[in-house]
């Protein structure tokens, strides 16, 4: 038995704003790539440091913000419209355009990574594939490029389907439970921190090579079969939105504290880089690697849910009511999103023989990128089949 609680708004136009920048933070990230000293292709012969800790400060938390607020809506609609409709939108604005994708944007993609590296990258990842085991080859070989979240998003909502009964369970218990100040701390309010970061560092131990390579957020899994820690940890975030779908004010009490949560996750962010990417000071000053390990997982933990929830209160505290213009850049980040890396590959490949820093590369293909993509939603997709597919009628 489903319910709809009149307390929770017919738009939360704050979290689709949300949600379309942790979208656009993706193109950013794919912007500053070839200048932030991470391998990538193309690779610009100049980089900087500080692009390398703002891709690292946003990679931390964009995808496990995105996931938390895709459960949320997935819960969301599923207690307002029942477990049929909730399969048939997913189908319609996840899964088709995953399948659409696949024969127009990564072709591009793939075309765009052979040009910028005549030929190496893609003849270096099949091989790489191709040298493992065949289930290992299909986890390792990234088969849906950077549309891989919308494959995640596939198989989150079937478990979450499968797994309906146990959630309306759940949801009922949240409602009829005695002991309800207690619940209510520890899903909506920031001391949900408590249980959910050792959580979430549990999922993240496998991640690069159990902590024998440097890295810092979370890895990405591309391959047909989903690499199942990966999986499992965005499972968590996703997991507690649709958990707190149940409860009408449980993003704003998540959110609640934001002038606290985002200067403690900024605080927690060096020490968990550092701790990740094993810098050599840290380990002058905590020896015992195995200390470190623990330290760098439950700091990347704390510092992705820290980040989010400061996100999410930032976010409902400047944006109160809907706004036309944000809106209207909500509904372009999808098609932005899904069409963007093809376009972000070329220019960077076209600046590689420019003489200008970094800073300035990536600043010119951000800006060529997104008024590229804006000037194609506006004149071709927004009112299009393609449009309505992304985004549902006007």
């Amino acid at each position: 038995m489903h319910h709809y609680s009149p307390e929770a708004p017919a738009r939360l136009h704050h979290l689709d704003a949300l949600r379309a920048g942790a979208m656009l933070l993706g193109i950013v990230l794919h912007a500053v790539l070839a200048y932030a000293g991470i391998p990538w292709v193309p690779q610009d012969p100049v980089s900087s440091d500080l692009l390398g800790l703002a891709f690292a400060a946003i990679h931390g938390f964009r995808m496990p913000l995105f996931f938390l607020l895709s459960g949320y809506f997935t819960g969301l609609l599923w207690e307002r419209r029942g477990m049929r409709a909730l399969l048939r939108h997913r189908a319609a604005r996840i899964a088709l355009p995953l399948g659409l994708g696949l024969f127009t944007v990564l072709p591009l993609h793939w075309a765009a990574m052979w040009w910028a590296s005549s030929g190496d990258a893609p003849r270096w990842l099949l091989a790489q594939a191709q040298a493992m085991g065949p289930v290992e080859g299909m986890m390792v070989f990234p088969f849906f490029g950077h549309l891989w979240f919308l494959w995640f998003l596939c198989w989150l909502t079937l478990a979450f389907a499968l797994l309906a009964p146990l959630v309306e369970w759940c949801t009922l218990r949240l409602h009829s439970g005695r002991p309800a100040k207690r619940r209510d701390l520890l899903l909506a309010t920031p001391l949900a921190l408590l249980w959910l970061v050792p959580l979430t560092a549990l999922t993240s131990i496998p991640m690069y090579g159990f902590g024998t390579q440097s890295g810092f957020g979370p890895e990405t899994s591309a391959g047909i079969f989903p690499m199942p820690h990966v999986l499992g940890y965005f499972a968590v975030f996703f997991g507690f939105g649709a958990l707190a779908a149940a409860m009408p004010q449980a993003m704003h009490g998540l959110g609640r504290g934001w002038w606290l949560t985002l200067p403690a996750a900024c605080l927690i962010f060096p020490f968990a880089l550092g701790f990740s990417v094993q810098a050599t000071e840290l380990a002058l000053l905590v020896p015992n690697p195995a200390t470190r390990r623990i330290a760098s997982l439950v700091g990347q933990s704390a510092y992705a849910w820290l980040a989010s929830m400061g996100a999410i209160g930032l976010c409902g505290a400047l944006i109160k009511r809907e706004r036309p213009n944000v809106r209207w850049m909500a509904d372009a980040s999808y098609w932005m999103y899904l069409a963007h890396l093809p376009v972000v590959i070329a220019l960077q490949t076209l600046l590689l023989p420019v003489a200008l820093g970094p800073l300035a590369k990536s600043a010119a293909v951000l800006t060529a990128t997104t008024a590229v993509l804006l000037m194609a939603y506006r004149l071709v997709v927004r009112d299009s089949w393609v449009g309505r597919l992304l985004n549902g009628p006007k």
